[in-house]
């Protein structure tokens, strides 16, 4: 019940913002050790499926309150919002139409990876660069 009021509350935090939604996967790891203190016995269930030109494979504990398709539909969710603004391999995402000089416009996502890049890029006195996949 408390992974699933982390993982929600997280969710619900700010929509816009990416670095919170990128930091579920960090709340289900610290939630998950903190659970391993109890003397319940886990029951993991596996996510898999396609994104950004790959595949991706989770094995989470769903515990007490926990469910598995509701849990399935929020990262299935994050993930679409990630490739629907970020994904060189989805044709109609806002980087692909940026790139293909069809739209200017961006989304927040975009923005902030955008800007965290020249920041990185600044910090590393040029050596990182952002086209470079």
């Amino acid at each position: 019940m408390l992974r699933l009021y982390i993982v929600h509350k997280i969710l619900s935090v700010n929509k816009g913002n990416w670095m919170v939604k990128i930091s579920i996967t960090t709340t289900i790891i610290f939630a998950s050790l903190f659970a391993g203190c109890s003397n319940r016995v886990p029951q993991y269930t596996e996510i898999n499926g396609f994104t950004q030109g790959t595949t991706y494979h989770i094995v989470a504990d769903i515990g007490p309150g926990l469910d598995a398709g509701e849990l399935r539909g929020e990262i299935e969710a994050l993930l679409t919002v990630i490739d629907n603004s970020l994904s060189i391999y989805n044709d109609s995402s806002v980087i692909s139409l940026i790139n293909r000089n069809v739209s200017d416009m961006t989304d927040t996502l975009f923005r902030e990876v955008f800007r965290t890049s020249a920041q990185v890029w600044e910090q590393s006195g040029g050596l990182f660069d952002i086209t470079v996949g």
